[in-house]
């Protein structure tokens, strides 16, 4: 018995933390996505098999390579049967006053078998002395 109810205490503080991580802020800025979404429609009909990869669908809508010294890719809420979320961080940007670009996606496997985008947010971090230091969209100095 204590066993079980220590099996569902851990199982509820993994899934509070992973709540934490979804959860939108209003420190994010929206990124269209529907366009996006017709054009892997598109893509799927022409038999592509990248759209089985929520990693790859992200990656193509931010874009395959980036302007920075390091690129990390996560997907903190794993792969479930119908959706999930990709974070894609660009740090050391070529840029003066912004540092680090965030972007999260979340995506959800359609009907027809591939993966297409729910919702994105995009969110940046400033250089030190350049403005704030945590993510936001507000400008950096």
């Amino acid at each position: 018995m204590r066993l079980a109810l220590l099996c569902m205490f851990v199982i509820a503080a993994a899934i509070l933390s992973i709540l934490a991580i979804v959860e939108l802020t209003a420190d994010e800025g929206a990124m269209p996505v529907a366009e996006f979404n017709r054009h892997i429609a598109e893509v799927h009909q022409a038999g592509e098999s990248w759209l089985e990869s929520p990693r790859a669908v992200a990656l193509s809508f931010v874009g395959e390579d980036c302007d920075c010294g390091k690129r990390t890719v996560a997907n903190p809420t794993g792969d479930s049967a119908s959706q999930t979320m990709v974070i894609v961080t660009d740090e050391g940007a070529h840029d003066d006053s912004i540092d680090t670009t965030r972007f999260r996606i979340f995506l959800s496997m359609t009907e027809a078998g591939y993966w297409k985008i729910d919702r994105a947010r995009q969110s940046w971090r400033c250089w030190p002395g350049r403005g704030h230091r945590h993510f936001s969209t507000e400008p950096c100095g």
